[in-house]
């Protein structure tokens, strides 16, 4: 514990104002023996002044008290992303976290001082983003208000290791409520009116293979010939095809559970096999044009589809064959429903749908469980009282 102790002088300023100067007296330098002083100047009365000198000496004492700055949230931010965020997050994530940055943060908390910032003024940010955001004037989902409060938050929780400021103001802020989306599956009814709705189009084997193996959308069109093992009918996903700001690029998933080799239905593979005769046919028929890209899911001349491209083919094939509207995501939905519905383990459906643990099935899919939790009652009912209800 540092002793110290103070006192306060008036100082003039231009604009008229009352102002004091604080001045914090500590002990001597133990090396050079010189005076230390730590000084303040607080706008206001001179009771004002009072408390924030017993505010100061009591940080001083309790080694809490941290040397005034001026930096500012837009000062640090970008500073704190170059030094522990490029090059160690993905690029998507790298992308999102200079969005939130420049669309959100900066223009409504730039300007503030790093140390000024109060829990109070951090939840007034989170609260007007719910509302409307500052560029749109739309209010924002409470997923994207917390993506952008997390990226705030760590950048503040550095800033506080790292002792620019004393705390992490915040640690007391009350975030919106998330409700969690229910995929809205379509039934067997349905995909038979979809598939057959896309058959003899390019649409027809990437609707077979969201179906049978439900693919992520980026999965889906980084999926090559060369992870496809013919003679075990298995696929191994390991890349996923992505946008990131205006470009697409290959990534590994996130999760080391992403990675993962599926048992493909034996018609998709038959499926997939016509495919690749069908690939190699136009190889040769494009000659010096063609993009060998290997990719399962692509142009006639073997150029990768754009992820939006695909998702509009998608709705307009919807449209056009009066189908409900679904996401193209919903079509992963469509078969971890079937794969529920059918009875298979959950915790195989966890491995081939590339979960990190059976937790996010079990709390995306409760709607498909509430179901096959029914029919389960059905069965044993059957099968229990079926003899024995007439007794």
């Amino acid at each position: 514990m540092m002793h110290a102790s103070g006192h306060i002088r008036p100082r003039k300023r231009k604009d008229g104002q009352k102002a004091f100067q604080l001045i914090a007296e500590l002990p001597p330098d133990p090396v050079t023996g010189k005076r230390q002083r730590k000084y303040e100047t607080i706008i206001g009365s001179k009771k004002d002044a009072e408390k924030a000198l017993h505010k100061l000496l009591d940080e001083l004492k309790n080694g809490e008290y941290i040397d005034r700055s001026d930096v500012t949230v837009e000062a640090w931010m970008p500073e704190w992303y170059e030094l522990y965020i490029k090059g160690i997050v993905s690029p998507a994530t790298q992308v999102s976290y200079k969005d939130n940055m420049r669309l959100y943060i900066f223009p409504l908390l730039g300007k503030a001082r790093l140390q000024d910032l109060t829990p109070n003024q951090v939840q007034r940010f989170v609260n007007q983003l719910t509302k409307a955001a500052p560029k749109s004037g739309n209010p924002l989902s409470p997923k994207t208000v917390r993506n952008i409060f997390l990226n705030l938050s760590a950048a503040l929780e550095k800033a506080e290791q790292l002792e620019m400021i004393r705390r992490n103001p915040c640690r007391q802020v009350v975030l919106p409520k998330s409700s969690r989306y229910v995929g809205a599956a379509y039934d067997e009814e349905e995909v038979e009116k979809l598939l057959l709705a896309a058959k003899g189009t390019d649409m027809e084997l990437p609707l077979y293979i969201e179906i049978c193996l439900g693919l992520r959308r980026g999965e889906l069109l980084a999926l090559r010939y060369s992870s496809i093992n013919w003679e075990k009918n298995t696929i191994y996903i390991k890349e996923s095809r992505v946008t990131v700001g205006n470009d697409v690029v290959v990534k590994e998933p996130k999760t080391r559970s992403g990675i993962r080799e599926l048992i493909a239905p034996p018609h998709l593979m038959k499926m997939l096999r016509e495919q690749r005769v069908w690939y190699l046919e136009q190889k040769l028929k494009t000659g010096a044009d063609f993009i060998d890209s290997d990719l399962v899911v692509c142009q006639p001349n073997g150029r990768p589809y754009h992820p939006d491209t695909l998702t509009f083919k998608f709705k307009k094939l919807l449209k056009r064959n009066g189908l409900r509207d679904i996401r193209f995501h919903d079509l992963r939905h469509t078969n971890a429903s079937m794969m529920i519905a059918s009875g298979i383990d959950i915790k195989v459906a966890q491995q081939r749908l590339g979960h990190s643990d059976v937790t996010t099935t079990l709390n995306i899919y409760s709607h498909a469980l509430k179901h096959a939790n029914e029919a389960a009652a059905q069965t044993i009912d059957s099968l229990v009282f079926r003899k024995t209800a007439n007794l």
